[in-house]
């Protein structure tokens, strides 16, 4: 019936009465006439004769692939009214019934069809509406303004178009290729990142939604994840890949290549600064800093070094790109342990007496105080002593290590948050890259006492503290007492220095020097393996590409070198005397 709906198999079929008309002066141009435009001069009207001589239609029922038809001339179509979306049932002058099968639309992109004005893929009802609502459009038009036969004008002629293609549908749309953007990259820092977006394209080269997987040729170089974020985890280079139906793009070449990976050295004993080339090993310069240095540490994009020089209570600025000091920050309480922000904004400044001073290095060198705030972890000078600080990757908070215990702070309140008890004795402390684990030396850890009340061992470990909760998470145990640590790019081990080791002979208990590196796999949470250095080692350091740790060695005025492949040493370095603490340039919280 007319303007109903017969169902049939899995497919509705449209009842639709049209009709297809042909305004007269079709019937004059076939034969060599012209209309008047209305104007009065003879001219034609472009709007109803373009392209029009004469238009024959067919006429019948459509029912599956039958179809009956005879010609005949019919005039121009007119809409008068339209539903949201399929043909019109329009009984005027000559009718011709069809029964026309609604064909499921395919994804938006897909090659566009004569008729296809939504470019869907599919010639349907919706693409009629579009041609009735610009109907005697004379302007410049296209495909989705109703323009079916590009001639500049939506007309009849259009609509013939859209009728003779109704029920088509392209071939469902398909991946053919996929471009990564950008197609090469460089990151110059463990830790930094990089995001690439994919574009999936059919065989026309339209572009196509899709959802996209992404893989990394070197993983344990550069990292990718499923939203197309690269992070460089190591030295080297690799191919990132996006995939999807089966199709995989052309691989956009990141490369992590270190701008500057220096090491620099504070040198306690000489008030001096060296600088080493870790790549080549060789001592670059030495720079003359305040007095007592211990303790150094350097900006993420390794444009400034702070140095704390714990005997003349100051903070020197070295400029990385001269190898010279820049500026000396007057600061109280004999500086012992420092961290930069990620964004090299602040300087957080441990020194004895437990107090926290906040540098603001935008005001170095002018006429405004760079030290901004004085944090206070209880009665200054009374039984107060603080050995380590570092800040989170994303720069919320920083944990120090002040009288024994591990405290947190609010970097934007600068309020303290919380203590959290990591054993006897915490020395220095690390923050995963990830920013989700703390690692805390604790010197002395459990001790353990005998039957006279007197101390009869010591349980030295490594604790583990989750970041989102606070909680101590494991206690790896050391054996020795621990100082400095630095951990690989990867995460996967740490590199502890061991400075001294309990006895009970039985007839006395004390502490001797030890001379050990200890290596933690922090997976499996134990201590796998003991390097023998020159001496009681001091700060350690990790190259960022992670194949060498260097370890300061006070007793011999050295750097050790490791090999992290084979855990040996491989070389040793001489600096000025008594080498303590060492940062490198582009690795983000080692040893500071």
């Amino acid at each position: 019936m007319a303007g109903g709906f017969a169902k049939s198999g899995k497919h509705v079929k449209r009842t639709i009465s049209f009709t297809l008309l042909s305004i007269s002066l079709a019937f004059a141009l076939a034969c060599g006439g012209a209309t008047d435009d209305g104007g009065g001069n003879g001219k034609s009207d472009p709007a109803t004769t373009r392209g029009e001589a004469q238009v024959t239609r067919a006429s019948g029922v459509v029912e599956g692939a039958g179809l009956e038809a005879e010609s005949e001339p019919v005039s121009e179509a007119v809409p008068e009214s339209r539903p949201e979306s399929g043909p019109v049932s329009k009984p005027q002058n000559g009718t011709v019934l069809v029964v026309l099968e609604d064909v499921p639309a395919v994804a938006a992109g897909s090659a566009l069809l004569a008729g296809d004005g939504n470019a869907d893929g599919c010639i349907t009802g919706a693409d009629y509406t579009i041609w009735a609502d610009n109907y005697g459009t004379l302007a410049p038009a296209g495909p989705g303004d109703g323009d079916y036969n590009g001639d500049g004008a939506v007309t009849g002629a259009d609509y013939t178009v859209w009728a003779d293609n109704y029920g088509d549908c392209a071939v469902a749309a398909t991946i053919e290729e996929i471009q990564v953007t950008p197609s090469t990259g460089m990151l110059t820092q463990i830790g930094e990142t990089m995001v690439l977006t994919a574009q999936g394209f059919n065989a026309g080269g339209q572009a196509l939604a899709a959802n996209f997987t992404w893989q990394s040729s070197h993983p344990d170089q550069l990292d990718v994840d499923q939203t197309g974020r690269v992070t460089a985890m190591g030295m080297g280079s690799a191919e990132i890949r996006a995939e999807a139906g089966g199709v995989a793009s052309s691989p956009a070449m990141l490369e992590m290549m270190l701008v500057d990976p220096n090491a620099y050295v504070a040198n306690t004993a000489a008030d001096a600064v060296t600088v080493i080339d870790t790549l080549t090993n060789a001592v670059l310069s030495t720079i003359p800093v305040g007095s007592s240095p211990t303790r150094v540490a350097v900006t993420q994009d390794g444009a400034r070094v702070y140095v704390a020089n714990t005997g003349g209570s100051s903070v020197s600025v070295i400029d990385t790109s001269t190898n010279a000091v820049v500026a000396t920050v007057p600061v109280t309480n004999a500086p012992s342990a420092l961290a930069v922000t990620p964004d090299g904004a602040h300087v957080y400044l441990l020194g004895s007496g437990g107090l926290l001073q906040v540098i603001d290095t935008a005001s170095i060198g002018t006429a405004s105080d760079p030290v901004t705030a004085t944090i206070s972890f209880g009665a200054p000078n009374f039984n107060q002593y603080a050995t380590s600080v570092a800040i989170l990757p994303d720069g919320s908070r920083a944990y120090a290590v002040v009288s024994g215990s591990l405290r947190v702070i609010d970097t934007v309140t600068l309020d303290v948050l919380l203590s959290i008890d990591v054993g006897s004795t915490p020395s220095q402390l690390v923050i995963s890259h990830d920013g989700t684990r703390i690692y805390v030396t604790s010197a002395l850890g459990n001790v353990q006492f005998g039957p006279n009340g007197q101390p009869a061992g010591f349980n030295p470990h490594l604790v583990v503290v989750d970041t989102a909760t606070h909680l101590v998470m494991n206690r790896i145990s050391l054996g020795n007492l621990p100082d400095s640590i630095a951990l690989t790019p990867d995460g996967a081990r740490a590199y502890v220095a061991m400075v001294s080791k309990f006895f009970n002979s039985g007839y006395g208990m004390g502490f001797a020097p030890d001379n050990q590196v200890a290596v933690v796999d922090l997976l499996t949470q134990a201590v796998t393996r003991w390097i023998t250095v020159p001496s009681t080692p001091a700060g350690v350091a990790i190259t960022p590409d992670g194949l060498h740790v260097l370890v300061a060695i006070p007793g011999a005025n050295s750097i050790s070198v490791i090999d992290t492949e084979t855990d040996t040493l491989v070389t040793a370095i001489d600096v000025d005397p008594v080498p303590t603490g060492l940062a490198i340039a582009s690795a983000q919280a080692l040893g500071e």
